[in-house]
């Protein structure tokens, strides 16, 4: 299979702690992946059963300010399996200081 793959860190410039991972394959292939967690049972796993070319995986669950592990199966029709181990770094990244606000409205009197 031999693909060849790209990532771009916060493609949409909506959120820092996801990324985009372009494959570049000859073949249609689907994928799961697997960003590893920083303690026992914290692993993010994302998978799907659709077959295309050059697929967009956009990946979540990424640690801030850290060096984190992909790990990018990618299987074909005929059961062909490339994986692939991607290191995606948000290290650095400013998050800045956003409180958060929240709003509470109570329509219902009898809940309240």
């Amino acid at each position: 299979m031999n693909a060849t793959y790209t990532v771009n860190l916060n493609p949409y410039d909506k959120n820092k702690l996801c990324a985009l991972i372009s494959i570049a394959s000859t073949e249609a292939v689907r994928f799961d992946y697997t960003v590893k967690g920083k303690t026992v049972n914290t692993s993010f796993h994302y998978g799907t059963d659709q077959y295309s070319v050059n697929p967009e995986i956009v990946v979540v669950g990424l640690y801030a300010n850290y060096l984190n592990s992909v790990t990018l199966n990618l299987y074909t029709a005929d059961n062909a399996v490339e994986t692939l181990l991607i290191s995606i770094s948000t290290e650095g990244q400013d998050y800045g200081e956003v409180p958060l606000s929240l709003a509470i409205n109570i329509a219902d009197g009898t809940m309240g």
